[in-house]
């Protein structure tokens, strides 16, 4: 079992140094499906299409740690194709309209690790940097670099668990309001 100690920060889409940064970098392609979610608990798998063309499946188990969002536990396994067709087939027979969480992530850096997370669907708009720390203590100094906009770590378009319970409405709402400050 991994812990994850991360922070989220949203992105103006037009920002230059954001598309300086994604312009000829590669990006892996996640398909991200809940499988359970309640409590502090959460069952997700996902599709990755690598830049070769190359899939991974995995299965994580999170679960929070503290009072926000930046501390979890994650266990992943990788599963097979086929498990993971299983799992959408369970997933849609309980919810026929349920929609992934499409995005294509971006590394930037290692220390910290750095990604960039571009949504896509009705998530269309969405941009957050992402970044994780091997400490409470880096977590809690880190300074965000000065293309990052507000920090939205533990708001309703800050993680992918909350996203899908969003209408449309309610996505373009909160995103708004949060593009609006730049």
């Amino acid at each position: 079992m991994n812990k994850e100690i991360e922070r989220k920060f949203i992105v103006d889409p037009r920002n230059e140094s954001y598309l300086a940064l994604i312009h000829d970098a590669i990006a892996t392609i996640e398909n991200r499906y809940y499988l359970y979610k309640a409590g502090n608990v959460e069952l997700r798998f996902t599709s990755l299409e690598k830049s070769n063309g190359e899939f991974d499946y995995t299965l994580d188990r999170m679960h929070v740690l503290n009072d926000e969002l930046t501390l979890r536990s994650k266990e992943r396994i990788q599963i097979s194709k086929s498990e993971f067709e299983e799992m959408l087939t369970l997933v849609l027979s309980n919810n026929p309209i349920t929609k992934p969480v499409i995005r294509r992530s971006y590394d930037v850096s290692e220390n910290p690790k750095l990604q960039l997370k571009v949504y896509g669907g009705d998530l269309d708009g969405l941009v957050r940097a992402e970044v994780e720390f091997d400490s409470l203590e880096d977590c809690h100094n880190y300074v965000p670099l000065e293309w990052m906009g507000e920090e939205i770590s533990n708001t309703l378009i800050g993680n992918d668990i909350t996203l899908p319970d969003l209408s449309q409405e309610e996505f373009n709402e909160n995103l708004s309001r949060y593009l609006k400050k730049f």
